[in-house]
C-alpha cells in the first residue's frame, strides 16, 4: 500500500491505490478514506504537480530524455496520444474490481523504483527498464501516454490554481518557441498560450515542472498561484 503518516499523526494514502483497495477488496474505513481524501484536495489544488516536481521516476525520466536529445539532437519527436492514459487508467480499475488486485499499486515503476533503491534490485526491476526504453523511441512516453496515475492527477488536478503564468505582454515580440520546443509533454506553449497572452498554461497535461520558465530568454512565463484560466 502507498501511504505514509505525517509526524507520527497525520495518515496520507495514495488516493489512486485507495480506489485500487476499494474496488479490489470492498469498502474500507473511514480514516483510509479521509487520508486519501487529504491527497486529493491536495493535488486537485496543485494539479499535475507531482509529476513534475516529487515523482521519482520522474526525475530518472528527466535524465533520459537529456541524454537522448543529446544524441539524438532534437527534443521533439515521436510524440505518443495521451489520451492512452486515460484507457490505462480505467483499465486499472475495471482490472481491480474483478481480480481483487490492486495492480498498479502492485507493479507501478514507481513503487518499484523506490522498493529497489530501499530494499535492493530484483526481477520486477524488467518492468523499469522497459519504461526506461520506451522513453528512448518515444520522448516521455511513460508519463505522456501510459501512466494511470498521471492520467488521475490530470483529471482531478483539471482547474488547479497552481500553474504556470503568462506575465509579459507577447503581442508585440514573434514567440521564439523555446518553451514549446522544451515542454516534455508536448504543449505548444508559444502558440496555445504565451503568444496569445492566455492568463496561464490551463494544458491538464502541464506537471508545473517550470521548464518552459527556465527557457524562456524573455521572462513572459513565471510559475505561481492564477484564478483565470
Amino acid at each position: 500500500m502507498t501511504g505514509t503518516e505525517l509526524f507520527g499523526v497525520l495518515q496520507l494514502v495514495d488516493p489512486l491505490a485507495a480506489i485500487e483497495v476499494s474496488f479490489a477488496t470492498g469498502p474500507t474505513s473511514w480514516s483510509f478514506g479521509v487520508a486519501a481524501v487529504l491527497l486529493v484536495g491536495f493535488w486537485a489544488a496543485l494539479g499535475r504537480a507531482f509529476c513534475g516536481w516529487l515523482c521519482p521516476l520522474g526525475l530518472v525520466l528527466d535524465l533520459v530524455d537529456s541524454i537522448r536529445c543529446r544524441f539524438l539532437d532534437e527534443e521533439k519527436d515521436n510524440l505518443t496520444p495521451r489520451h492512452w492514459k486515460y484507457r490505462t487508467l480505467l483499465l486499472v480499475f475495471i482490472w481491480s474490481l474483478l481480480s481483487g488486485l490492486p495492480i498498479f499499486a502492485t507493479v507501478s515503476p514507481i513503487n518499484i523504483l523506490v522498493w529497489s533503491t530501499l530494499f535492493g534490485v530484483g526481477p520486477e526491476l524488467v518492468v523499469l527498464g522497459a519504461v526506461l526504453v520506451g522513453d528512448v523511441f518515444s520522448r516521455r512516453l511513460w508519463c505522456r501516454s501510459l501512466c494511470p496515475l498521471g492520467a488521475f492527477y490530470s483529471l482531478i488536478g483539471r482547474f488547479g490554481v497552481f500553474r504556470i503564468k503568462v506575465v509579459k505582454d507577447h503581442s508585440t515580440t514573434p514567440p521564439c518557441q523555446r518553451c514549446s520546443r522544451t515542454c516534455s509533454m508536448g504543449i505548444d506553449v508559444a502558440s496555445n498560450y504565451s503568444g496569445i497572452n492566455a492568463p496561464s498554461i490551463s494544458d491538464p497535461e502541464c506537471t508545473r515542472c517550470g521548464d518552459c520558465v527556465d527557457v524562456c530568454p524573455r521572462e513572459f512565463l513565471a510559475t505561481g498561484v492564477s484564478f483565470e484560466v
